[in-house]
């Protein structure tokens, strides 16, 4: 059972040798794209991750720590993966962290069986520009026709602002997040801001990528806007 995951074998080669990851980094990041093809090894990949950020937190009571998972459907259906989200949700504040999940799939959390103790014990609730049906958003946040009206109205200006419909504890309101182009850079999935970015990779190679990140902050601080080229040099 254990060969495939030794010596010079598939998984081996992942799990069974020296890594270069630098986990005694104060900000560690965890890409799991792609994995979701190798069920069996993402089960083991998600295990070690989780067990992992476990005993940094529990080693480290006294330091504050933030946990965020993005796409969080994807740990929701192993099962590691949604006993540690139960956790991270129930418990991780008394050992001094806190957590952040990111879905655009509410139904997904909410059918979870875990669904329940995630959305209890979230305190602060944000939600961005929703297009098409709001009923499962209503339903799960079990909201009034007011606050569905809110989020309808909520808009967004690439590289300028985004609103969101803020839920903290029993309080509602409207906020308005407006990133410097530095922060715009450093967050952006946006396609043409990435072609962007490889452009800018392959004229200035020695430069490092935050560098790189911050030439295309001061050149372009409202992301790409249709732009195909980086200009003169």
């Amino acid at each position: 059972m254990l060969y495939p995951w030794t010596g010079d074998r598939p998984y081996g080669r992942l799990l069974d040798r020296a890594g270069a990851l630098k986990l005694s980094s104060s900000f560690v990041v965890f890409d799991l794209k792609g994995l979701s093809t190798f069920e069996d090894l993402q089960s083991t990949v998600i295990m070690l991750i989780t067990d992992y950020i476990l005993g940094q937190v529990t080693a480290n009571p006294g330091v504050p720590k933030q946990i965020l998972m993005d796409e969080c459907w994807v740990p929701l259906k192993i099962r590691v993966g949604s006993t540690f989200m139960e956790y991270c949700a129930r418990a991780i504040r008394k050992e001094g962290g806190g957590v952040k999940f990111v879905t655009q799939g509410l139904e997904e959390v909410h059918s979870s069986p875990i669904g329940p103790a995630i959305l209890n014990n979230t305190a602060n609730k944000f939600i961005l520009l929703q297009r098409g049906d709001l009923n499962v958003i209503r339903d799960v946040l079990k909201l009034n026709e007011q606050e569905v009206q809110l989020i309808r109205s909520l808009g967004q200006k690439k590289g300028t602002y985004s609103e969101a419909f803020m839920m903290s504890n029993d309080a509602r309101s409207i906020i308005r997040i407006q990133p410097t182009p530095l922060e715009y850079w450093l967050s952006t999935s946006d396609a043409r801001d990435n072609f962007l970015l490889e452009c800018a990779r392959d004229r200035w190679p020695n430069k490092n990528l935050f560098e790189i990140v911050q030439v295309l902050a001061a050149r372009h601080p409202q992301g790409s806007l249709g732009a195909t080229s980086l200009g003169a040099a």
